[in-house]
């Protein structure tokens, strides 16, 4: 028996054939792309390392947005793009001749192992913008296709710019590792920062600027080295139980050196008895030896004792020695 189409399927046939297309067509297979991968300097740090990094400068972002629309009196939009890791040669071919580089000592430990320093470069733009509103204007960028140079001025308000900015850097820093990073000088030309080789490892953090309706870059340069000695460092101490013991003990001997040195400190003791009264000035100028003064409370109760203006303890009036004391019986309730 002859197989009869239905009228949607004569209706798909006459399609396909003014079409031109083939009665049975396949799929196309997604293309999947592929990252290259250099076997020849294989990636330093895990994905786990990378985002120890991201949560550091997570909160740099908030705490830097915060002061530059306090500093500049403006609306300052900041948000982290990437965190990258990357050869030095590759960041700095990448940098323009008109880029200032701010260089910053980065010091890991006490003995300053790794000293290789942390760099911060912004988009010119955004540096014209903040420059402009410092010195008195509108927020305004110069032309970048007639970049003049920074003159000296120009430049001590860039470092006062970065006096704002480091010390915050190095807040979030402490909240994870024992760092040391201070600003140190400012470069004009990117090239002639050698502090780093060529070849070393760098984390690149990637934060997009907008100020004014202007947006632009803030590239913030990690040496590897440094990191890597930090990380090391965190994955012995999670590793060795006795670090932890001992980080613990050492934390003890602290709270016991801060309450030693707090246990000598002077204090002032006081000690009241019954209520403060109210007396016209009139009835203190005719007051005489052998007037009563009504202190609203029993001859029997107890008196208060102070330490610095707070009440402490509940005690008894008496002499010891020929001298005024004050037997304590309890402690007073005090509400927080």
């Amino acid at each position: 028996m002859a197989e009869v189409l239905s009228q949607s399927q004569i209706d798909e046939l006459l399609r396909s054939v003014a079409s031109g297309a083939p009665e049975d067509v396949q799929p196309e297979t997604p293309v999947v792309k592929a990252r290259k991968y250099d076997f020849l300097a294989p990636k330093k740090f895990t994905k786990d390392t990378l985002r120890v990094v991201d949560s550091i400068y997570n909160t740099y972002v908030r705490m830097i947005q915060t002061t530059l629309s306090s500093m500049l009196r403006m609306s300052c939009d900041i948000e982290l793009l990437d965190i990258e890791e990357q050869k030095y040669n590759e960041f700095n071919n990448a940098l323009n001749d008109s880029d200032v580089m701010s260089v910053l000592s980065f010091k890991v430990d006490e003995d300053n192992y790794y000293d290789q320093p942390i760099l911060i470069q912004i988009s010119s733009s955004i540096i014209s913008i903040m420059m402009d509103r410092l010195l008195g204007g509108l927020g305004i960028p110069s032309n970048e296709d007639e970049f003049r140079g920074y003159t000296e001025i120009e430049l001590n308000v860039y470092e006062t710019i970065n006096s704002y900015l480091v010390p915050l850097m190095n807040d979030v820093w402490q909240n994870y590792f024992a760092v040391n990073i201070t600003f140190e000088r400012i470069e004009e030309n990117p090239r002639l920062v050698q502090d780093i080789s060529i070849e070393d490892t760098v984390v690149i953090v990637v934060l997009n600027v907008t100020i004014h309706d202007i947006s632009g870059q803030m590239n913030i340069c990690l040496p590897g080295n440094s990191l890597e000695a930090l990380f090391k460092t965190l994955e012995d101490r999670r590793r060795v139980p006795g670090n932890r013991q001992r980080d613990m003990r050492r934390q003890q001997d602290v709270s016991e050196t801060i309450l030693s040195n707090l246990s000598g400190s002077p204090l002032e003791i006081t000690v009241k008895l019954g209520r403060e009264s109210e007396v016209k000035l009139g009835d203190i100028f005719s007051m005489r030896v052998g007037d009563i003064i009504h202190l609203d409370q029993h001859k029997d109760s107890d008196a208060v004792l102070y330490i610095e203006n707070v009440p402490w303890f509940r005690g008894e009036l008496g002499i010891q020695k020929n001298n005024k004391a004050i037997k304590i019986k309890g402690s007073m309730k005090r509400t927080q």
